[in-house]
C-alpha cells in the first residue's frame, strides 16, 4: 500500500544526498567568500599602508625641501657676507700699491678717513690702489697767463725733453717741429678739463689731459713727464731755436750773419713759443743765417766765420 505524499526510499536518499551536496557547496562558497573578504581586507590594509608610506614620503620630501630652502638661504647670506668682505674693481687693471698684509683688516670708514692730505700720502696709507693702464690722466699745473690759453680738446704730447730737443735741433728738410714732436712723443692725448680758478697754494691753473689708450704703453703711473700742449698753431711760421734769441733791456734780438760774414743785431717780434723753437713774426726773413752759439758775446757789426756742422 502506498500512502499519499510519501516517496520511495531510494528517491528520498537521492534527494537527501543532493541536499547535502548543496549544503556542502554553500559552505564551500561561504568559505570562498570569507577568503575573498580576507584578501580584500588584506589588500585594503596594504593600500592603507601604502598610503601611509606615501604620506610619510611626502612629509620627508617637504622636510627635505625645507632643508634645501634653509641651506639656500644660508648660502645666500654667506655670499652676501663674502661680497662685503671682498673688493672688486669695476675694470681690468693692475695692482699699483698694496699697503696691507694677510691678517690685517680695514673698513670703508677707515679708508675714507685716510683720504685727506697730499696724493703721495694717500697712496702710502690706503690699503690698495688698482690702476687701469689704458686710462691715464696727466695733471698739469700751469702759470696763470699760460693756463688761460689752454682749453678742452686741445692736443697734448708727452715727450722726453732731452731727446726731443736733440731731434728737433737736428731735423732737416721739410720735417716740422710738430712732426718731430709727434715722432718722439711717448704718449698723445687731449685736454679734458681746465680749472677756471687759480690754486691759492701753487698760484697755478690745473689742467687734466686724458691720454689716448693706444699711446700709453710707455707711460707709468706716478711718473713726472714733460707735457706740451698745442694752444696755437701756425703752419707757415718762421722759427728759430729758443737759445738764439737774446734780450737787451727786455727787448728780444737775434744776430743775423750777412753775405759778408758780418753779424747784424736785429730787433725781432716774437710769436708762438714752442718747446724748443720760437716763431719770429718780423725782423728775420726765411733762409737767413742766425747765430746759434756765442751770441751773448757778440755786438752789432762783429765779423764771424760760419762753421759747418757737417
Amino acid at each position: 500500500m502506498i500512502n499519499r505524499g510519501a516517496i520511495a526510499r531510494q528517491e528520498f536518499d537521492t534527494r537527501q544526498t543532493a541536499l547535502q551536496d548543496a549544503q556542502a557547496d554553500v559552505r564551500t562558497a561561504q568559505s570562498q567568500v570569507q577568503s575573498a573578504q580576507s584578501q580584500v581586507r588584506s589588500a585594503q590594509s596594504q593600500v592603507e599602508s601604502a598610503q601611509a608610506g606615501v604620506t610619510s614620503a611626502q612629509e620627508q620630501l617637504e622636510a627635505t625641501s625645507s632643508s634645501i630652502t634653509t641651506a639656500e638661504a644660508r648660502l645666500t647670506q654667506a655670499k652676501v657676507a663674502l661680497e662685503g668682505a671682498s673688493i672688486y674693481a669695476p675694470f681690468d687693471g693692475i695692482v699699483a700699491y698694496l699697503n696691507y698684509t694677510e691678517g690685517e683688516y680695514f673698513t670703508p670708514q677707515a679708508v675714507s678717513s685716510q683720504l685727506g692730505g697730499d696724493y703721495q700720502g694717500i697712496l702710502e696709507r690706503i690699503p690698495m690702489v688698482v690702476i687701469d693702464p689704458s686710462q691715464y690722466e696727466v695733471i698739469v699745473d700751469l702759470a696763470g697767463s699760460t693756463g688761460e690759453q689752454v682749453e678742452p680738446e686741445q692736443t697734448a704730447y708727452l715727450a722726453s725733453e732731452n731727446n726731443l730737443k736733440n731731434n728737433i735741433n737736428n731735423s732737416v728738410g721739410e720735417n716740422t717741429v710738430k712732426e718731430t714732436l709727434v715722432a718722439n712723443a711717448r704718449a698723445e692725448g687731449q685736454v679734458f678739463a681746465v680749472n677756471p680758478a687759480i690754486s691759492p697754494g701753487g698760484r697755478a691753473i690745473e689742467a687734466r689731459i686724458r691720454l689716448n689708450p693706444s699711446t700709453t704703453q710707455n707711460v707709468r703711473h706716478g711718473e713726472r713727464v714733460l707735457t706740451w700742449i698745442a694752444v696755437e698753431e701756425e703752419a707757415n711760421a718762421i722759427v728759430v731755436p729758443l737759445n738764439t734769441v737774446v734780450y737787451r733791456d727786455q727787448t728780444p734780438y737775434v744776430f743775423v750773419v750777412n753775405s759778408e760774414g758780418v753779424v747784424e743785431k736785429r730787433k725781432v717780434e716774437l710769436g708762438i713759443r714752442g718747446i724748443t723753437q720760437q716763431q719770429i713774426i718780423s725782423g728775420v726773413e726765411s733762409g737767413e743765417s742766425i747765430v746759434t752759439q756765442g751770441q751773448n758775446r757778440l755786438v752789432d757789426g762783429a765779423p764771424v766765420r760760419v762753421v759747418s756742422n757737417k
